[in-house]
This record gives C-alpha cells, sequence and structure tokens, in this order.
C-alpha cells in the first residue's frame, strides 16, 4: 500500500458466549495477512451470560486485543462510538460479536481506503439469512432512500471509514439506526465512499438482535425513527461534519492532486 495505514476493529458483543471465541479469533487471523498495525476492541455490552469472562481471557492472551464493560445494555451504536472513541489507529471498522461476519473478507478492501473515505458493504449471499430478515431489510432500504435521500445498498455491514471524518460526526443514536446515520450524514456533506460486494455465514448460534422492528407496529416505530433522523440530518448535518476540518486533509490532498470532489 502506498498510503500508510492502520485498523482499529470495534466488536460490540451482548450475550454472545457461544460466538465471542470464534468471532475473536477469526479476527485476529484475519490481521496476519496484513502488513500494517491492527488492534480488536472488544465492548461488552452489559452481558448478563459468560460473554465477559470469554473476552478477558483474550485480552490477557494478546496485547492486540483490548475491551471496554458496558455496566447494561446501551445499544450496538453506542457500543461501537465507545469503542471508536479509544481507537488508536486511523481506520475504524465494526465486526458484530455473533461472529456471522466473515473476518478476512471486508480486510480485503483495505486498498480501497487509499482513494476514499469510507467503503460500504453490501451482502451478496443474502439467501442464508430468513426470508422474514430479508424482507425487512428490503423495507429499511426503501426507507432509508426515501426519507434520507441516500441511494446506497445497505447501511448496517461492516463499514470501513476513516477515523478522522467519524470524529466530525455527532452521533445522536445508541440502537442499530447508528450506521445509517453515520452514513447519512458523512454522504450529504460530500466524503468520498466506495460500495463493495460482501459475503456472510450463517448465524452458528443464539438468536439476532435485531428483532425490534419484525411487526407492523414495529415497522411503523422504525418508520417514525428515521423520520425524526432525517430531521436530524436535514437540519444539523452543517453543523455535525466540519469538511475543512484541521484534523483531516484528504480533500484538499485530492485537489491538490486535480482530483474533483
Amino acid at each position: 500500500m502506498s498510503e500508510t495505514m492502520s485498523l482499529s476493529v470495534v466488536m460490540p458483543a451482548l450475550n454472545e458466549e457461544e460466538n465471542i471465541a470464534s468471532a475473536i479469533e477469526d479476527t485476529l487471523a484475519a490481521f496476519a495477512g496484513l502488513d500494517i498495525p491492527a488492534e480488536l476492541i472488544v465492548v461488552n455490552d452489559g452481558s448478563s451470560d459468560g460473554t465477559r469472562a470469554i473476552i478477558e481471557r483474550y485480552v490477557a492472551a494478546d496485547t492486540r486485543v483490548s475491551v471496554l464493560h458496558h455496566d447494561r445494555p446501551m445499544g450496538i451504536g453506542r457500543s461501537f462510538w465507545d469503542g471508536k472513541t479509544v481507537a488508536r489507529h486511523d481506520l475504524v471498522v465494526m465486526y458484530p460479536g455473533d461472529n456471522e461476519m466473515i473476518a478476512a473478507e471486508m480486510l480485503r478492501y483495505l486498498p480501497l481506503m487509499q482513494h476514499t473515505d469510507v467503503v460500504i458493504p453490501y451482502i451478496v449471499n443474502t439467501t442464508v439469512r430468513s426470508a422474514p430478515r430479508r424482507i425487512l431489510s428490503n423495507i429499511y432500504s426503501s426507507l432509508i432512500t426515501t426519507l434520507l435521500r441516500i441511494d446506497v445498498r445497505h447501511t448496517n455491514g461492516l463499514v470501513m471509514y476513516r477515523k478522522a471524518v467519524l470524529d466530525e460526526v455527532t452521533l445522536i443514536s445508541d440502537d442499530f439506526l447508528y450506521q445509517t446515520e453515520i452514513l447519512a450524514k458523512i454522504i450529504r456533506n460530500g466524503y468520498l465512499y466506495a460500495e463493495v460486494p460482501y459475503y456472510i455465514k450463517p448465524r452458528l448460534a443464539g438468536v439476532s438482535k435485531t428483532r425490534t422492528y419484525g411487526s407492523l407496529t414495529g415497522l411503523v416505530r422504525l418508520a417514525i425513527r428515521l423520520s425524526r433522523l432525517a430531521w436530524e440530518v436535514y437540519t444539523t448535518e452543517k453543523r455535525a461534519i466540519i469538511p475543512a476540518s484541521a484534523t483531516y486533509s484528504r480533500r484538499e490532498k485530492l485537489l491538490g492532486a486535480g482530483i474533483a470532489v
């Protein structure tokens, strides 16, 4: 890679004692194929099972692994944001503790971060998920396109960010809407992004945490939440993100190279 990079993976985990060990091991194995510094920050989101003890064993055994503990569940958005806050490296990506994602799959797109600010994956093999979840995902994507006016295939995956861009965002969502909010604010303010295909694997144990909006009443609540989020994005986006920030010079570098942004 021509540009020096380093990577922080943030891994939220809530009651994932059956999956967290594999998720950590797969991530560390993926690090072995990199030639850049990398760290794994596991955020135990108030788990009541054996998740905490399992994480602590890996922290004690490997200096690349660290942990943040929440006393009670605070949501995947808050977990990611707390992990991002303590991240030490230039690039930040979220890997869920349920081990549904293929750790090495996303890392093959690292070279793209030399040319863009955000890499957004979309799932290719959607049939590994249940039909109701696919239907919900399609409805969610349609609502995002309509209400937030950002046309991306998927907003809740393993999005890779430049940390300097995230540092310009004021986040209000603690739950799974957090990634949609971040992307809406970043994209609508002109930062560069690329969409890439991504494969996932079936969840091997436990249950998905994305069931909150799986009914008609839940979908109505989701539409209301997204409408409120749209209002937040439209009314505060220019205050939330400062494109000319002294901490981020990618735009100036691109303009200096004669590349339109």
